[in-house]
């Protein structure tokens, strides 16, 4: 299982040799294996990567973030059509019935708002026994909006004087780790053969991601709990809390009652995905619980 996530931020060449990502800043070259690598985010605008190397980390499914000059990912490169039985799973995608497509949706939001929950818990803040009760009330399709009404609740009680989508540090510390957690969803998502634009709740067509923005839900209070934690006001959106941020996908959580990497649970609910798509069976998705923010430890 990969675990090492790459932060490239100061001018580098990129290259592939011997099965080893090369990273070369002037004299100095530094060989990684690339089986060691889940991500890599390339923040700087004088980095060059060769063909042969973005070739190599699409057979290898390591999803390539860029950035744009505020510092946050803008795109990602996934691999293409990696499962042997593409049009299968596609077919399978396709052909999902909507109540089966509602009851996954109402399993995603009720775990949302349970993590919203457990995040304003391990605050201590106000309004998570709240939360938990609306995650009750959550209905096939969330045909009733709990979704929104808890997410008004959340931020209110998460933040002081907060406006989502502003200019300042905790949204763009958001909005990294909301990419970061996207990317790695959507690089799941293709390596079982799904197409990422094929969501079950969002359907934008401008979004290639719909489906990797349903899935998404259920993570975003590690980000939530990991910003609140380490971001006061007045901090600089610094390369360290970039570079540290990247991290969140080597943080654990539970899932199916053992803690695991949220990298590794990504690929279990992807999988649960895959048996509940072919059982019809919603109940079959697993998503993830939030605990206290630890790195995973390997020993």
């Amino acid at each position: 299982m990969s675990w090492r996530s790459l932060f490239i931020s100061n001018p580098a060449i990129l290259k592939v040799s011997k099965n080893q990502l090369v990273i070369q800043q002037g004299a100095e070259s530094i060989p990684i294996p690339l089986e060691d690598i889940s991500v890599i985010v390339i923040e700087t605008s004088q980095a060059t990567i060769t063909t042969a190397l973005m070739s190599r980390l699409a057979d290898d499914k390591i999803a390539v973030f860029f950035c744009d000059e505020k510092h946050i990912p803008n795109s990602v490169v996934i691999p293409f059509q990696s499962h042997s039985r593409q049009n299968k799973i596609l077919n399978t995608q396709i052909s999902l019935s909507k109540p089966f497509i509602n009851r996954c949706w109402q399993m995603i939001i009720k775990q949302k708002i349970t993590n919203q929950s457990e995040c304003l818990r391990l605050l201590k803040r106000v309004g998570y026994n709240q939360l938990c009760q609306i995650a009750t009330q959550v209905q096939s399709g969330d045909k009733t909006n709990r979704e929104a009404y808890a997410a008004k609740l959340y931020f209110n009680c998460l933040f002081e004087n907060f406006t989502r989508h502003g200019d300042d540090t905790t949204n763009a510390a958001l909005n990294f780790g909301y990419a970061i957690l996207r990317g790695a969803i959507a690089r799941t998502l293709t390596a079982y053969g799904f197409i990422p634009a094929l969501g079950i709740h969002h359907c934008s067509e401008l979004n290639n991601f719909n489906l990797a923005d349903d899935f998404i839900e259920a993570y975003r209070p590690f980000v939530d709990l990991w910003v609140v934690e380490n971001i006061d006001e007045g901090t600089e959106f610094s390369r360290s809390i970039r570079s540290n941020l990247l991290n969140i996908l080597n943080y654990d959580c539970l899932f199916d009652g053992k803690k695991q990497k949220i990298l590794r649970s990504i690929d279990m609910m992807i999988s649960s995905f895959v048996s509940a798509c072919n059982n019809m069976n919603f109940e079959s998705l697993k998503l993830p619980e939030l605990i206290p923010l630890e790195l995973h430890s390997y020993e």
